[in-house]
């Protein structure tokens, strides 16, 4: 299978801009079609045929996001954006409007990160 320029950059020299989390997302995302652009705000625009979606990535399920990070999330989702938090544990978790800045009840027990990959590989596959 031939890669293409961006997936053989991600394996041969680190993103100078990223983390070991936002390398594992793209990683995610190209393997399963998407394209992924990095542009700060959120960190991530990625699209795959019709389907477009915002994406902030965090170093684990625990970090909440930051003051600007949560504003830019509901004006986003508030006019039916799809807007995602990744960690690299959880996967993609959806954000809809009114949702508090920290992931509920995300205690890494086994039941949960195996619900939340799941739920993660489900958007990946979308059309």
């Amino acid at each position: 299978m031939t890669r293409s320029k961006a997936e053989r950059q991600l394996t041969t020299r680190p993103d100078r801009r990223g983390n070991a989390a936002e390398m594992q997302f793209k990683r995610e995302m190209l393997a399963t079609g998407w394209e992924v652009t990095k542009r700060g705000w959120p960190d991530y625009l990625a699209f795959k045929d019709e389907a477009v979606m915002f994406v902030e990535v965090k170093p684990n399920a625990s970090q909440p996001l930051k003051d600007s990070q949560f504003k830019i999330f509901e004006l986003l989702a508030s006019h039916g954006f799809e807007c995602y938090r990744y960690d690299p544990i959880t996967g993609l978790n959806p954000y809809k409007p009114g949702q508090p800045r920290r992931i509920a009840g995300m205690n890494h027990d086994g039941r949960a990160i195996v619900h939340a990959r799941r739920r993660s590989k489900k958007i990946l596959a979308k059309e």
